[in-house]
């Protein structure tokens, strides 16, 4: 059997800040010189599935991750599964979880194979989708969000949600966004939601744009299970479920979404103590 390999992971349509395919094949000529196994793929499967199949005879010992945070929402559901540490290189805008720059990237990769980092582990989310008879139908695992979104053209929606089988409220909303410690500063932010470290073991319940005089958002902790209930007022609405915004699924009247923590975990690898508020500061403009 061969020995682990370090994958390379990159954006394919990354390419209005620097040409990330490039880079990965720089990186992996760089790598090999120094005696490592190393393997390119691009982020195009559509499914754990299709990876599973295109690279079951590949061992990964850790990964890079060359694009923006999308690219490493998109790593951390392919490798999560197989405990693959990722180094994220961020080639995008943001950069929030991505948050080593193209710049240091060779500095980074000589601290990477002198062994001068540490593993830290973020929490993710199990998202299953149910039929009204409680039959599955798909599971996901996300990092940062799960979204239920009705069409932009469709009727308000309700959204019947319970944690732990209690009975909480229904929202009459446009959807509702449930997101990880570490999707907090992402779509549920922008919905007005709250900021969690990212070593919070909680996980945030928040509607959008509800149809109330009250709208705040619910932090749960994260062993707890938030089942939600969809209702249509007509059964043709369109309505659909998106994981870190790029996987999704459409959803009809009685489905059922179940909340849980994964057993998964995503694990990041980093070189300094994390300053949480300082990439805040950098970032997000916090307190600007």
């Amino acid at each position: 059997m061969a020995a682990p390999a370090i994958g390379i992971i990159y954006n394919l349509y990354k390419t209005y800040r620097c040409d990330t395919q490039h880079i990965a094949q720089e990186v992996a000529q760089w790598l090999s010189a120094r005696g490592e196994n190393v393997y390119i793929f691009a982020s195009h499967y559509n499914s754990n599935e299709e990876f599973e199949k295109d690279t079951s005879d590949v061992r990964l010992k850790m990964a890079l991750v060359l694009g923006g945070d999308g690219t490493v929402l998109y790593a951390a559901r392919m490798l999560a599964p197989h405990g693959v540490p990722l180094l994220c290189i961020n080639a995008g805008s943001l950069g929030f979880i991505s948050e080593t720059a193209l710049e240091d990237l060779y500095p980074a990769l000589e601290k990477l194979l002198a062994g001068e980092y540490v593993i830290q582990e973020r929490s993710m989310m199990q998202i299953e989708v149910l039929d009204e008879n409680y039959q599955p139908r798909l599971m996901f695992h996300a990092l940062n969000d799960a979204a239920i979104m009705r069409h932009p053209l469709s009727y308000i929606i309700d959204l019947a949600t319970y944690v732990d089988g209690e009975y909480v409220t229904t929202y009459r909303a446009d959807g509702l966004i449930i997101a990880s410690a570490t999707g907090s500063t992402a779509y549920s932010l922008s919905s007005g939601g709250p900021i969690m470290m990212p070593d919070v073991s909680a996980y945030i319940i928040n509607p959008i744009c509800p149809h109330a005089l009250f709208n705040r958002s619910l932090c749960i902790p994260e062993w707890k299970e938030t089942m939600v209930k969809v209702l249509l007022r007509e059964p043709t609405q369109e309505v659909l479920i998106t994981i870190d915004g790029q996987a999704n699924q459409q959803l009809y009247h009685r489905d059922i979404i179940k909340i849980s923590r994964s057993f998964y975990k995503t694990r990041l690898i980093k070189f300094q103590k994390n300053d949480f508020f300082h990439i805040m500061r950098q970032k997000l403009f916090l307190g600007r």
